[in-house]
């Protein structure tokens, strides 16, 4: 027991030194619920790890899709995974900017399959990207932007 705490007073100690860590969130379906959801929901990182998102749902497809004004300004994460992923496939975003990164599935936005990655500290609504072309208007609740076929 002592040793695990050493342990990890010294890792707490050397954040210099630190490797870049891997995590992962996953895609997955309550059979007895109906609920499909992301595992965990909610996830901090630090700057230069890796998430890997993993679709483990035998029965729907899924994708990871960032929103447009859900990321940090100047972020170079990729908007959107492959449109389908099935059981077993991966999808791996590296993390190099700090601040809040929102995203959902797109198929299963409507039953609340979102989540949250915090890279070192949350963002700030000034330093969330907030560009004029995805202005307030998204964010009544209503389901405007989900219309049309713009995929």
């Amino acid at each position: 027991m002592n040793k695990l705490i050493l342990g990890f007073a010294l890792a707490m100690s050397m954040p210099v030194l630190a490797q870049a860590a891997e995590y992962k969130v996953e895609m997955k379906f309550n059979e007895d619920s109906g609920d499909v959801y992301f595992e965990p929901k909610k996830l901090e990182v630090k700057s230069g790890d890796t998430v890997t998102f993993i679709h483990a749902d035998p029965y729907n497809v899924h994708n990871i899709m960032f929103e447009p004004n859900g990321i940090p300004k100047g972020s170079k994460v990729p908007m959107m995974s492959p449109e389908e992923m099935n059981e077993g496939d991966t999808w791996k975003v590296t993390f190099n900017q700090s601040g809040t990164y929102k995203y959902h599935c797109h198929p299963h936005y409507d039953m609340g399959m979102i989540g949250e990655i915090i890279v070192d500290s949350p963002s700030k609504p000034e330093e969330m990207n907030m560009d004029a072309n995805m202005g307030d208007h998204h964010h009544g609740g209503g389901d405007d932007h989900h219309g049309g076929g713009h995929h």
